[in-house]
């Protein structure tokens, strides 16, 4: 076939489009034009329009497709289920399932080679159905994320309608954290044909910055709050930026509890105070993200009436009305300036560069800031109130009626249904292995000295990576406490925590964590992590690693731990004898 099909002069193929035949007959029927009148103003043929006109069969122009309609339709449809399902087909995936197709039904299509389509077919099969398929760009998402169902979501729009129902738009806030990169990415340049490597001199690294942003469902953007990776904050880092904004530091450049209550009273409280009286109801509406949730945050709200509302896990995506309007055409504008900045300069941005660079891309976008807030809060039906907006972004739970091909459509839903909702490989426990430099390495390498049968429940491996060993020991200075009911916030103690183990087994772990939150029936801590040089003495990571857990799955209240520069040493033995 002919990539570019050039019309040869006085063909006698149709050269008018459906429309104009349709609008042609249209003329005619209404008694507004003769048929010869019509056929010339619309440069329709003439006879042809007389037996549509007439009802007689006119064969459809051009060469018969390979596919009839009814098949077409059905390879439409599972085109489409596919994509809702999170598991889009791309121009070979439908080659070949046109392919097996054709192949089970035992048919050869002479056009093709072996029975798969060329490019060219594919082609024309999306332009014959461009009103319902479209080529373009995938975002990858996670399972977790795809996993989210109806039944979550409707229950989490009952409970939202209970808690914004008589709050002022102008009172509903949505928060959530981002980061800027020092890459502006990718683009497209114009070079030599034939070159292999379009290279660009620009300047890079992977440095970011987080930045907590919040706005209203009436389109005020709160000022922005930007979190350096560093230990200390100079004054040259604030000047420049938006205003109103906030500046801090961490060691992770991440948010952590302490810094989300700092931004919670400097920013969201303080905006509260200045447009709101203290008893008027508010809400406060992110993600559950755990160093979100502390208990001063917690307390501030019930003081000032605020509504702290969580999102459903891993739905923002889909409920955050930031993620879905706002930071995209935000990260977009980031890019174009940070572009322009590095075509003028050398090196990484300087800390000190940042705020005027972030003042300059909020400025660009600041016409648009007012309409993509309000559409995120519509697009994630929280005002005005409609879970349908959400829910309708669900894939269909089946491809649906199908006359031809049912069985093969059924297999087609199963296998997206069981895709979609595969259980992650459970990751083994692994330790640190003491081999000689040079020497090779055995299977028996791999196994515990002390037994060879069993798997070796202490790692060395470095801090931030093993749990508390909770064996039947008997030894000496054994810990043989048991909970007995009363824990109290601040106290340290080994909880159990279930991970999925191999063959999707549930099996428990423990850790040593210190309780900073009881709520509802439910505590909340903050694990911490075995020192490599000591098994008594624990550190807490530099990001907070937090858990929410029962009163159950608490296997001991520890005796308070001696601290010598943020490392906890306690006493005690941690095999833990359990009653």
């Amino acid at each position: 076939m002919v990539r570019k099909h050039a019309r040869k002069p006085g063909s006698t193929y149709a050269a008018y489009s459906n429309k104009a035949m349709e609008d042609a007959m249209k003329a005619v029927s209404e008694g507004k034009l003769s048929i010869r009148s019509a056929a010339e103003k619309y440069s329709v043929n003439r006879c042809t329009l007389n037996r549509k006109l007439k009802g007689v069969h006119v064969q459809p122009y051009g060469r018969p497709p390979a596919l009839s309609q009814d098949e077409e339709a059905v390879l439409l449809k599972s085109i489409i289920t596919a994509a809702e399902w999170g598991f889009p087909l791309s121009c070979l995936d439908v080659r070949f399932i046109v392919k097996q197709y054709l192949d089970k039904k035992g048919v050869t299509v002479s056009r093709f080679k072996n029975n798969l389509p060329g490019e060219d077919w594919c082609r024309s099969y999306l332009g014959r159905h461009k009103d319902a398929l479209t080529i373009r760009l995938s975002e990858n998402i996670k399972r977790s994320r795809a996993q989210v169902n109806e039944e979550t979501l409707r229950e989490y729009f009952t409970n939202l309608k209970n808690s914004i129902q008589d709050i002022p738009v102008e009172l509903l806030i949505n928060y959530d954290e981002t980061n800027l990169v020092d890459d502006p990415g990718k683009s497209k340049v114009i070079v030599r044909r034939g070159c292999k490597r379009a290279e660009r001199i620009m300047d890079s690294s992977k440095a970011t910055s987080s930045l907590m942003f919040a706005g209203t469902a009436s389109g005020i953007l709160l000022p922005p709050y930007l979190v350096y990776k560093a230990e200390h904050l100079y004054n040259t880092w604030q000047e420049g930026g938006p205003e109103g904004a906030r500046y801090n530091t961490s060691k992770s450049g991440w948010f952590d509890s302490a810094l989300f209550e700092d931004w919670f009273e400097t920013v969201a409280l303080a905006y509260f105070k200045k447009v709101a009286t203290k008893d008027q109801p508010k809400a406060l509406i992110g993600d559950n993200l755990s160093s979100h949730l502390t208990l001063s945050v917690i307390q501030k709200c019930e003081e000032y009436n605020i509504r702290f509302i969580l999102l459903p896990p891993n739905s923002t995506h889909l409920c955050q009305p930031l993620d879905v309007a706002f930071f995209r055409p935000l990260k977009c504008h980031w890019r174009q300036v940070l572009m322009d900045w590095k075509m003028k300069h050398k090196g990484t941005i300087p800390k000190d560069v940042l705020p005027r660079l972030l003042k300059s891309t909020l400025k660009s976008l600041s016409p648009s800031i007012e309409k993509n807030l309000k559409s995120g809060f519509r697009a994630t039906g929280i005002y005005p109130y409609n879970p349908e907006e959400v829910l309708k972004k669900l894939p269909a739970t089946t491809i649906g009626n199908m006359s031809i091909s049912d069985g093969l459509s059924k297999s087609l839903e199963s296998y997206l249904r069981e895709s979609r909702n595969a259980t992650s490989t459970p990751k083994q426990k692994r330790r640190r292995l003491s081999v000689v430099p040079g020497k090779s390495v055995s299977g028996t390498s791999f196994q515990s000295e002390d037994d060879p049968d069993t798997p070796d429940l202490v790692s060395s491996e470095g801090e931030g990576n093993t749990p508390v060993s909770v064996t039947r020991a008997t030894e000496e200075h054994t810990l043989q406490v048991s909970y007995t009911g009363d824990v109290q916030v601040g106290d340290f103690v080994v909880v159990r925590i279930k991970f999925a183990g191999p063959s999707n087994k549930m099996v428990d772990k423990y850790y040593v964590g210190q309780i900073y939150l009881e709520l509802q029936g439910q505590y909340q801590c903050k694990l911490l992590r075995k020192s490599a040089k000591c098994d008594k003495t624990f550190i807490f990571p530099a990001v907070d690693d937090q858990w929410t857990f029962k009163m159950e799955d608490i296997i001991v209240v520890l005796p308070s731990p001696t601290i010598v520069r943020g490392r906890h040493k306690f006493k005690c033995n941690f095999s833990v004898v359990l009653q």
